[in-house]
Formats: structure tokens, C-alpha cells, sequence
């Protein structure tokens, strides 16, 4: 049986635990859990050239039942060649403090109520010592985790030692099916050795971007960048539907549109300000800025604003 650390050249292994089809991103006809789009990132985000002990070579998917684990894996791998993949995956059926004791790092990306579930099972503490654990549960603390982990409730004591796992907090959004997440990274262990923390920003680089924010900052940031990808596509639906109504055929105006809200957005991440933007399509009077005035004297910043605060305080509840 294959443990951590044994493959050859010194590569890591990842084990995802939140794989399935109940979740957060439809793609070809399957619902898939953000650990399902986590798993598609990593697996089209190309392989570096020169390997390393911070290379992923090996990926575990931790699953409840196997054919439901091996449908998965049929939608994400397609008819790919193994042999062009950037890496070996393998399921885990049934197990996931099994998965865990095999690899170097552990992504938990279930919902944020099984967290404790997860972590509480036999064995689980014993297999994730001295490893990094990536939390992608949204509203979950560092020490949240590590009281699910290391709290002794018979004794009504903390379980302190050298086997301690290493946390770190990133929440990324649905994007990372493919390797475009805006990953918000937050709270995370003490002292984490840097060759530890290093194979986790290798993870995160593979499925998008990272952003480092405080602990205060965590729950608006997460609503922003995790959630806030369906208040953009749901801006994003609206434009479509107007332009159906305005005659455009539907599939036509979606591709217009994502198309469009991808130009403008690639503006703003280059740095021009939203306003210098704005500015560059409205000329006085025009069709631009009537559809502006519009929006200005409707509720349109108020609901934003007040959809923003709603998922922020669930967040932090």
C-alpha cells in the first residue's frame, strides 16, 4: 500500500475529502461539489516541467460510495489518455481518516456542517499529524477545526503533543474547475514549517489565484469572491434575458454576454478603475449613459449592498 512520501522522485500526495454530485457547479449534466471543481483544477492545470518535492503526483479522492466516486471521475477525466494527466488519481471508498494517513495534504471541502463529522472520526487526529490540512469549509475557524480534531471530550481537555496537524484557511469559488478561482486565504496554524506550507500554495496555484486577507476580513471577502460568483452570473443572466427580449437568440446572447463581462472585467484586474472604465464607453448623452441613468435612479446598488451584507452575516453566524 502506497503511504506518504513513497513515490519516487519525491513528489506529494493530495487527498480531496468532499467529492460528489450534491453541490455547487453544473458541468456536463453533473452537479458537482467544490471539491469535484477543485479535483477538475488541478487535473487541466498543466504539470510543471521540472519536478519536485512540492510536485503533485498523486491524488486521493475520498468517497462515500464507489460507483457514485467512479461516476465523478468519469465526468472529470473524459476519454483522457492516464498517460497525459498531471498526475495519478486514485478513490478512497469509505475511509477518509485512510485517505488522509496516505497523504501529505489533505483538502476538506465537504459543507461546512460535516466539518466536525469529518475530523471526528477514529483515527483521523493520528493520520493528519505533521500534515497540512486546507479548509475550504466557508464560516469555519482555524480553531473551530482544531478543537473538532484535538478536543478530548471525555477528558474535557485539549489533546496537546508533536502530532498536530497544520491548518490553513482558502476558500476558493467554483472557477477552479478551471484553474480560474480567486482562492481567499485566511486564518492558519502557528509555525507551519515552509516546506509544508509551500505544497499547499502549490495546490492553490494549480486551481486559480490566491488573495491573503485578515481574520476580519475573512467573511466579506469569502462572500465576495466564493459567493459573489452567482451574484455576477446572476447580473450576467439578467443582460442575457434582456437581450432575448430584445430579439437576440438566447445561446447567442449568453456567449455575448460572458464574453463581454470577461473583457470588462480583465480591464478592471489590469488596474483601471471601474469609473475609468465606465468613463471610456459613456459619451454624453448617449445610449451608454441613458441605460446608466437607469440604473443610478433604481434600487440596483442597494440590493447589491444589501445581498453582499446578507451573505457575509450567514458567514459569520
Amino acid at each position: 500500500m502506497t503511504t506518504a512520501g513513497a513515490l519516487s522522485s519525491g513528489g506529494f500526495t493530495l487527498a480531496i475529502v468532499g467529492c460528489g454530485k450534491r453541490g455547487f457547479i453544473e458541468h456536463r449534466g453533473l452537479t458537482w461539489k467544490l471539491g469535484t471543481a477543485v479535483l477538475q483544477g488541478l487535473l487541466v492545470s498543466p504539470a510543471p516541467a521540472q519536478e519536485s518535492q512540492h510536485t503533485l503526483q498523486r491524488i486521493l479522492v475520498s468517497v462515500r460510495v464507489r460507483e457514485k466516486g467512479q461516476r465523478v471521475l468519469d465526468k472529470v477525466l473524459g476519454d483522457s489518455n492516464p498517460h497525459d494527466r498531471p498526475c495519478l488519481v486514485e478513490l478512497v471508498v469509505g475511509d477518509n481518516a485512510e485517505a488522509a494517513r496516505r497523504a501529505d495534504v489533505v483538502v476538506l471541502a465537504c459543507h461546512p456542517h460535516q466539518g466536525r463529522e469529518v475530523l471526528g472520526v477514529p483515527g483521523m487526529p493520528e493520520a493528519l499529524g505533521g500534515k497540512l490540512l486546507v479548509s475550504m469549509l466557508g464560516g469555519v475557524s482555524v480553531t473551530a477545526l482544531e478543537d473538532s480534531l484535538y478536543w478530548a471530550k471525555s477528558a474535557g481537555r485539549a489533546v496537546t503533543g508533536p502530532g498536530r496537524c497544520h491548518i490553513v484557511q482558502a476558500i476558493p469559488n467554483v472557477a477552479a474547475a478551471r484553474g480560474s478561482s480567486t482562492t481567499v486565504v485566511g486564518e492558519r496554524s502557528d509555525s507551519i514549517p515552509d516546506e509544508v506550507l509551500e505544497r499547499g500554495h502549490e495546490v492553490l496555484r494549480r486551481i486559480g489565484q490566491s488573495v491573503f486577507v485578515g481574520r476580519d476580513e475573512m467573511p466579506a471577502a469569502t462572500a465576495l469572491c466564493a459567493s459573489g460568483t452567482a451574484l455576477f452570473v446572476w447580473f450576467l443572466g439578467a443582460m442575457v434575458d434582456a437581450s432575448v427580449a430584445e430579439g437576440i437568440d438566447k445561446d447567442e446572447a449568453t456567449r455575448m454576454a460572458a464574453l463581454t463581462m470577461a473583457g470588462a472585467a480583465g480591464l478592471v484586474a489590469s488596474g483601471e478603475t471601474p469609473g475609468a472604465v465606465i468613463a471610456k464607453v459613456t459619451t454624453p448623452g448617449g445610449a451608454t449613459a441613458r441605460g446608466l441613468i437607469v440604473l443610478e435612479q433604481s434600487t440596483a446598488k442597494e440590493a447589491i449592498a444589501e445581498a453582499l451584507r446578507a451573505i457575509t452575516s450567514k458567514i459569520r453566524s
